[in-house]
């Protein structure tokens, strides 16, 4: 794309020196949505972003003192390098610039860095509107991407008001290719207002200008012990009630307890509300945080946030988890992901009492599904004539279960596998989109394991020794 002409700059009207602050919240998501890999950067002569990359990882992560992280635009540019379309670059490189609002005014400020702060005028976008207009005009994301020359994974990501903001070239391009006026869809950012953060969840956390104060150091003193004292009760009192740890709920299948070992599965697939608490425990997990070659980009995408689900999701299976995802909760509760023999075995009584009639208590697709425009004809047959209840996702502990009490070994979401090739893994037991013959296949589906997918999830295993 191209920039703008109307940039704001204390000095150097070209732009291209000087030193600016940047949204270190903002270069983390463009990492992710993008799918940048640091090996690129200097493999590609892009040694800049590396540097831009890292900077920003360190304050998201709280490993620095900096609020902001300070590039030169050469830097920037480097970065903003990956971002390409048949336009040129999606993203121009100011607008990884921070508001100059939101900045405290001191940080990088002085004249060793001569920091410039003004920045070009962005468009704050309305996605519910966006998505709106581009129904009205017929398109699916992936007709607005090729009309708008812009990666599918952006246009997603505006239309779940995950990306907030854009340039005004980008603003224009959009509204012309959804035939509506810019002003339907986009308004400028105030100057001089800070953006709240239920606004855009792009901007990062903003700072409060540090005021002067005469509080005396034994004052401060005080008011430190005082405080951390408040902190150490509080975390008491709610750390217990916060962190609960998970007592996965085991079951041992039939006709290995005589042997010298057990295998045990946990009774039903893994919920929101059980991976939300290795998700506190574990913040590498958090949405926000998760390595991008762990996943596809897709993790934990129906979640409100990093730590909060869907109010009504509680007792649904967890789904968009990756492969590796998955492996790490149940490592964190003693386990591991069931092997494809142990999962044959659990399911082996059920397979021979199967016949269509019973389709329905299995959560799999039913006449809802057979009519959605994002299943393929060869995948769901069109003749279904059974309602099982749920649209996507049933509770884990509802509908049919095995001999030992297992409940969706068929149906709900496909589970992942312990087996793996490679960078493939492989799921079973079919989902809510699948057949019944799909899902009592004996034949696992090869998947990538940085898959997350909206009908996939996963439940535990282990071997106990007698």
């Amino acid at each position: 794309m191209t920039q703008p002409p109307d940039i704001k700059q204390t000095t150097n009207t070209d732009g291209e020196t000087g030193y600016y602050a940047v949204n270190a919240s903002l270069v983390i998501q463009m990492f992710d949505l993008f799918q940048m890999r640091p090996s690129h950067f200097r493999a590609s002569g892009q040694s800049g972003a590396h540097g831009v990359y890292y900077d920003a990882r360190k304050i998201v992560g709280g490993r620095t003192d900096n609020q902001w992280g300070h590039h030169t635009p050469s830097a920037l540019k480097s970065f903003c390098h990956f971002t390409q379309s048949e336009n040129g670059t999606v993203v121009p490189w100011r607008e990884l610039v921070e508001h100059q609002a939101a900045y405290d005014g001191k940080e990088g400020a002085g004249p060793r860095t001569g920091n410039r702060l003004q920045t070009e005028h962005r468009l704050r976008l309305n996605h519910t509107a966006m998505t709106e207009a581009r129904r009205q005009c017929g398109l699916s994301q992936e007709q607005l991407a090729g009309k708008t020359a812009l990666p599918l994974r952006f246009i997603t990501a505006l239309e779940k008001g995950s990306w907030g903001t854009v340039s005004k070239d980008t603003a224009r391009t959009i509204a012309e290719a959804l035939g509506v006026a810019e002003e339907t869809l986009f308004t400028p950012l105030s100057e001089t207002a800070q953006p709240s953060a239920a606004e855009s969840s792009v901007d990062a956390p903003t700072t409060t200008a540090r005021k002067s104060t005469s509080i005396r150091p034994v004052k401060i003193l005080l008011l430190a012990s005082i405080a951390g004292l408040l902190l150490w009760t509080a975390y008491q009192f709610f750390a217990p009630r916060q962190y609960q740890p998970v007592k996965p709920d085991w079951v041992s299948l039939s006709g290995t307890g005589s042997n010298a070992s057990s295998i045990v599965l946990t009774r039903h697939e893994i919920t929101n509300q059980d991976y939300l608490q290795f998700v506190r425990q574990q913040a590498d997990f958090n949405r926000d945080n998760m390595l991008p070659g762990m996943h596809d980009g897709d993790y934990l995408k129906h979640w409100l946030a990093g730590n909060r689900y869907p109010q009504d999701a509680t007792e649904h299976p967890v789904t968009y988890i990756s492969w590796y995802a998955a492996q790490a909760y149940c490592r964190w509760i003693g386990g591991r992901l069931p092997q494809l023999e142990e999962w044959q075995l659990a399911t082996q009584t059920m397979r021979n009492n199967l016949s269509p009639d019973k389709a329905a208590i299995f959560n799999l697709c039913d006449n809802r599904c057979a009519v959605r425009e994002d299943i393929s004809p060869d995948r769901s047959p069109k003749n279904i004539n059974f309602d099982d209840g749920y649209s996507e996702t049933a509770p884990v502990m509802s509908g049919f279960s095995s001999q030992e009490g297992l409940t969706h070994l068929y149906g709900n979401v496909a589970e992942w596998l312990d087996e793996t090739s490679g960078e493939k893994g492989y799921i079973i037991g079919g989902s809510f989109l699948g057949t019944l013959a799909e899902a009592a296949s004996p034949k696992p589906v090869q998947t990538p394991k940085r898959l997350a997918s909206r009908d996939v999830g996963f439940r535990c295993a282990k071997r106990i020794q007698h």
